[in-house]
């Protein structure tokens, strides 16, 4: 199984834990629905994103390469089921925020 957060970390424990890292939890509905893989003992995901489009003024769709989820950025819990990833473009480049793993792997 991937690496993510410490084993004793779970439940009702998990905001604490994220509060300590100086990360909120993300709601769902800011989050974008993902695929999922693990290669090797690493999450791996691809998504649709919004990207601002400068000529038209608009964001428009975007899909992402499968990218490899941070061991840090795995959530302990999905109460959605379906895996879910938040991501942000610091300096223009896609990076994943935070990633809730997937109930049917």
């Amino acid at each position: 199984m991937p690496k993510s957060i410490p084993r004793n970390v779970n439940g009702s424990s998990h905001r604490r834990y994220r509060a300590a890292r100086a990360r909120a939890l993300p709601a769902a509905a800011d989050g974008a629905t993902a695929e999922e893989e693990i290669r090797g003992d690493h999450y791996w995901v691809r998504f649709t994103y919004k990207r601002w489009n400068s000529a038209t003024k608009m964001y428009d769709d975007a899909d992402a390469d499968w990218m490899e989820v941070p061991d840090e950025a795995i959530l302990p819990t999905n109460h959605n089921g379906a895996p879910i990833v938040w991501w942000w473009m610091p300096g223009g480049q896609l990076k994943i925020r935070c990633y809730a793993r997937g109930s049917g792997i």
